[in-house]
């Protein structure tokens, strides 16, 4: 079993805040379930949890994936800037 089944992800660009974000949402039951957002303008990373029953080992795969989708890419190539390690 995959650790995503059940989710699906999807990305974006927001404008009028200045960054990118990365939705999960819980397609069973069509609700999102977390949210990470990358500001371009802070270099910040920002994660809200919408659902409270996401197991942790998918929250944990999310935030790895959000690190390594949203925010620019580092001096070494295909490594975000501060993607976090196991």
């Amino acid at each position: 079993m995959d650790v995503a089944d059940g989710y699906e992800m999807l990305m974006g660009s927001d404008a009028a805040h200045g960054g990118m974000y990365l939705e999960l949402w819980d397609r069973p039951r069509g609700k999102l379930a977390l949210w990470a957002f990358y500001s371009d303008a802070e270099g910040s990373f920002e994660l809200e949890r919408h659902r409270s029953d996401v197991p942790a080992d998918v929250e944990k795969w999310f935030v790895r994936e959000a690190h390594r989708r949203l925010p620019p890419m580092g001096a070494e190539p295909g490594v975000p800037a501060d993607c976090p390690r196991d």
